[in-house]
């Protein structure tokens, strides 16, 4: 299964120290970085995630693309995210679960609370099927379709990602 990567890069990681060389060497196959920002990489408004997204699944004939919004959500080797999706079809979005946030939610109408919450980590594997099929503009609304249509599956994963801090 051929695959492609594309980075959102915004604003929050103009001092990530993996925007220059290092980025690059993260990335081991074709790959596509964006910015939220005036940089050095390709401006793409958030309007237009989604349209960037099927531009190049249209233009690079792929079959399934990790995206990754932020330099700091990308794992410390783009191999561990392979092996979690190698024998895996489904569009999937990854997810930690944090503990120590009130979260708060209605069960069959009944107020409930837990100490963690789950976060998605910014990385989502799409199939080039689906995103050029979906007729959305909008990237959180094609998710929201993915998963009405059960079409996206979770990966919970035990990492969090890298931090774009200075220290």
């Amino acid at each position: 299964m051929k695959t492609a990567v594309i980075v959102f890069v915004n604003s929050r990681d103009q001092h990530s120290r993996f925007l220059g060389k290092a980025l690059y060497t993260l990335l081991s196959r074709q790959y596509y970085i964006f910015s939220r920002f005036e940089s050095q990489f390709p401006m793409c408004r958030i309007e237009n995630t989604l349209a960037k997204i099927k531009e190049v699944v249209q233009n690079t004939g792929i079959d399934r693309i990790i995206v990754s919004f932020g330099v700091r959500l990308l794992p410390s080797n783009l191999s561990s995210v392979e092996k979690l999706i190698e024998k895996r079809t489904d569009n999937l979005v990854f997810l930690k679960k944090l503990r120590g946030s009130k979260t708060w939610s209605l069960v069959n109408g009944r107020l409930s609370f837990d100490n963690y919450r789950i976060a998605d980590t910014g990385i989502f594997i799409l199939n080039s099927e689906d995103v050029l099929q979906t007729k959305e503009n909008h990237f959180n609304k094609f998710i929201r379709d993915l998963i009405v249509a059960d079409k996206l599956k979770p990966v919970f994963v035990k990492w969090w990602v890298f931090s774009n801090s200075r220290r």
